[in-house]
């Protein structure tokens, strides 16, 4: 008797150790998880069973015969891309030639040909776009100029790849490396004059940048399922670093216009799948996603409300009050797998970015604030694996990895 009860007694024990085990275990799978309850999460709508192989994947796509009609918009392959508020479409193609199309009319503005392109990216206005391209390891960085058809070659010694543009103005921001010390520096391409800025030294073998505010720069480690990396942010204005994201395995993220909040995803510790969360300035989780889909593949978008400026008093003049935009709601756009399977069982963000993992996805619209969900487009019989989404004039536009080509659908 006294036996049969060390037992119970002993095996009651395990027990809570196994609980408290798998407690804690939780509670550090999730380090960004607050006091004060279970964080609001975010699901898609039901949908049913989707199909994941359309009648044709591959085949190509009509070009939009009405106005607000969803379809293609460019034939020319894209690396990167801009809308002006006209509708002009500008674009450099993954030979670094570069395009204006309007209304279906393509123009070449320049037909200098690149070797290795590596990346583009237009300024905050569409004047200006710079190309890096060539040896990964001494990649060269161009800047063209739309309005004067003319390139300008950077000299800025040996940089890494990723490379920035302000919101508001022409200066680029990159890491630059010297006898294995980075530095992050700023040069304004705007003023042939101009030299390099430099802000602040610091220890990275590389990183991704994004200039995310006037003032506020984001450091994130590249990283794969198989290891680790943080994410920082520098104060322009303050000249401070601080540390807001820290060792999350395959960490991407993609921010808010300006402001928080963000978006990460983080790998599985398994190396398999993920999950993802909207963050605020500090890094700590606001709400947490139930679906899966990378944070490249997505981006925010701030609906702008009109208000009403108050008339100025500095002058003895009257001045009328004037409408201005406001902040107004966020929004966030993803291109999100109809097949969440194929990315349970997929090391991500590997094999997305080697292109050995291809996605067909539908596309939906989540409000930052409350979180309810609405779809934007389902069920194409066009095969759509959804990259470098943007808004331009109430439409959003995105390259479709399967062709390349630019898209739009209308919001």
């Amino acid at each position: 008797m006294k036996k049969s009860v060390y037992i119970i007694f002993t095996l009651g024990i395990i027990a809570l150790i196994v609980v408290a085990f798998l407690f804690v275990r939780g509670r550090i799978a999730s380090p960004a998880s607050q006091p004060g309850g279970e964080l609001p999460t975010v699901s898609l709508p039901d949908q049913g069973q989707q199909p994941v192989s359309p009648e044709n994947p591959l085949g190509q796509p009509s070009v939009p015969t009405e106005k607000g009609a969803f379809g293609v918009v460019a034939q020319n392959p894209v690396d990167g891309f801009f809308v002006d508020p006209e509708n002009v479409i500008l674009l450099v193609q993954p030979d670094g030639q570069v395009f204006k199309i309007t209304k279906g009319e393509e123009v070449a503005l320049s037909s200098s040909l690149v070797v290795d392109l590596i990346g583009s990216a237009f300024s905050f206005d569409g004047k200006k776009v710079f190309i890096v391209f060539g040896d990964q390891a001494a990649p060269q960085v161009s800047v063209f100029d739309i309005g004067t058809k003319t390139w300008q070659p950077l000299a800025l010694g040996s940089v890494f790849p990723s490379i920035a543009w302000s919101p508001n103005d022409y200066r680029i921001a990159y890491l630059a490396d010297k006898n294995g010390t980075s530095s992050l520096a700023t040069l304004d391409v705007s003023n042939p004059k101009a030299k390099p800025q430099e802000l602040l030294k610091l220890r990275l073998n590389d990183a991704v940048l994004q200039w995310v505010g006037p003032q506020q720069i984001l450091f994130i480690d590249k990283t794969s399922s198989l290891s680790v990396g943080s994410a920082w942010s520098f104060d322009l204005k303050k000249k401070t670093l601080s540390l807001i994201i820290k060792d999350r395995p395959g960490l991407g993220i993609v921010w808010g216009e300006s402001s928080p909040p963000g978006l990460t995803f983080t790998a599985e510790l398994g190396g398999k799948g993920g999950k993802l969360n909207l963050i605020d300035g500090a890094g700590r989780t606001i709400r947490r996603l139930n679906f899966l889909t990378l944070s490249s593949k997505c981006s925010f978008f701030v609906e702008k409300i009109a208000g009403v400026a108050p008339a100025s008093t500095s002058t003895k003049s009257t001045t009328t009050a004037q409408s201005v935009p406001l902040a107004g709601k966020t929004f966030l756009d993803c291109a999100i797998p109809r097949d969440a399977q194929a990315l349970d069982i997929s090391p991500l963000p590997d094999a997305y970015q080697k292109k050995s993992l291809f996605t067909v996805d539908d596309f939906y619209r989540i409000d930052v604030q409350n979180g309810t969900v609405s779809a934007l487009l389902k069920d194409s019989p066009q095969a759509l694996d959804g990259s470098s989404l943007k808004v331009f004039n109430g439409r959003l536009f995105f390259v479709n990895r399967f062709d390349q080509k630019l898209y739009t659908i209308p919001l």
